[in-house]
């Protein structure tokens, strides 16, 4: 598998843009453990920036103000942060990222089958056939049996 720790990663999006977003709550001093905030040595406020922020629930995904295929791009260095709806974090890099779809791809699996810890589990899907096709019988009527040489 090719190096994808130091070329650029582009995520193509749909949401709607967060204008002037946060550094995530659990990068900030102090409120993840439900504190005050307090100065922290090891990560001073200045050290993070947000470059771009996307809602991309299913209410940033279809409201009027969306924005369809976004290119994003990550740069080596940079970090991606996902907040997810049930509290959940995701700190990763584009180049980890990447090389964890390719995997997927490759395998032909999703991400929670080949044990990514940001994955969530899907729910199987099972095709039925609507009841007017079942009912009407055969949709083509056997015709005279030939034999194959």
């Amino acid at each position: 598998m090719p190096d994808s720790t130091q070329s650029s990663l582009t995520l193509k999006l749909t949401g709607s843009r967060i204008d002037k977003p946060d550094v995530p709550a659990l990068l900030r001093a102090g409120t993840a453990r439900g504190t005050r905030p307090v100065a922290d040595p090891f990560l001073p406020d200045d050290y993070l920036r947000v470059v771009d922020a996307f809602d991309l629930s299913p209410g940033g995904r279809s409201a009027p103000t969306a924005q369809k295929e976004v290119e994003l791009p990550v740069q080596p260095g940079q970090l991606l942060v996902l907040e997810l709806p049930d509290g959940t974090t995701l700190i990763t890099s584009g180049g980890r990222l990447e090389d964890e779809l390719q995997r997927c791809y490759q395998s032909g699996v999703l991400p929670s089958e080949i044990g990514c810890p940001w994955a969530v589990p899907g729910r199987r899907v099972v095709p039925t056939l609507p009841s007017c096709f079942l009912d009407a019988g055969p949709a083509l009527a056997p015709g005279p049996a030939r034999s194959v040489p």
